[in-house]
């Protein structure tokens, strides 16, 4: 698992392997997002190193949040993939699939009819 972040206005999404399995750093962010003024709440789950942050746009924002996780170096931007990225290659590793099985079935297809006319031959 690699780093990943997601940032909408009000809300921020980040995965980091340094949060995960490990409940005390976790519960040690959490409570420092958490004293932020205009963070809402804060949650870690540690079974996969995500931390969701609510948080109020107008009084805060999400490149200030990322700041402080990245001084505290559970989270690094520089090998975070976004979402666009991690959509992107999902949409690319299916396309390569999905052509690779129209390619089977297109030569399967050319096969068939080939070796019934082959077989015609003899007949």
């Amino acid at each position: 698992m690699g780093y990943y972040v997601h940032d909408i206005p009000g809300r921020l999404r980040v995965k980091s392997p340094l949060l995960k399995g490990d409940s005390g750093e976790g519960t040690a962010v959490r409570e420092l997002l958490e004293g932020m003024a205009g963070v809402q709440s804060a949650g870690v789950n540690p079974l996969t190193g995500s931390l969701v942050v609510c948080y109020d746009p107008s009084a805060l924002g999400g490149k200030e949040i990322l700041d402080v996780l990245e001084r505290r170096r559970v989270f690094h931007g520089a090998l975070a993939r976004t979402n666009d990225e991690v959509v992107r290659a999902g949409v690319h590793k299916a396309g390569k699939k999905i052509g690779k099985a129209a390619f089977s079935l297109g030569l399967s297809l050319a096969m068939e009819s080939a070796g019934l006319g082959f077989l015609a031959m003899f007949i």
